[in-house]
């Protein structure tokens, strides 16, 4: 079936393969893109690529930190 769509592309046989290429990543990177940007809504350091901490994470640290605090003073 893959075969029939790619023999009707026009062109040599490698632009064949690259546009054949091409597609099975996009296709296989679909559900990817999709859930990224199904929740547009990411709350700080819950994204894929982000550099910041997320929330909960910054709440203990200063929590710690306040008790480290108590005990020293």
């Amino acid at each position: 079936m893959i075969y029939s769509i790619i023999k009707r592309i026009p062109g040599s046989q490698g632009t064949k393969v690259l546009i054949g290429t091409t597609l099975m990543l996009t296709v296989g990177s679909l559900p990817f893109w999709a859930k990224r940007f199904k929740n547009k809504e990411n709350k700080a350091g819950h994204d894929l690529f982000s550099s910041e901490k997320p929330e909960a994470i910054e709440q203990m640290q200063e929590e710690r930190k306040a008790k480290i605090l108590t005990k020293v003073t």
